[in-house]
């Protein structure tokens, strides 16, 4: 499962739909002060099981790339 660090702006929901629309399993924080405890200072950011983040920019490649397996291979 992953990770989607948001607060409801319009690249958040970009993520969200995609994300949706592939079925991702994803647990969506909205915790500011969760967010900033991970230093993320910009959002939407992807958080794999592994701990790896991920930008809006190289989250959104991915998905409009590989779709659903988007998250499945990301080192």
């Amino acid at each position: 499962m992953i990770k989607l660090y948001t607060i409801g702006c319009p690249a958040c929901k970009v993520l969200e739909q995609k994300i949706e629309q592939f079925n991702i399993d994803v647990e969506k924080i909205e915790d500011e002060e969760i967010i900033s405890s991970k230093g993320i200072m910009s959002v939407p950011v992807i958080e794999l099981e592994d701990g790896t983040l991920l930008n809006f920019q190289t989250a959104n490649q991915l998905l409009n790339e590989k779709g659903d397996k988007a998250f499945q291979e990301v080192k």
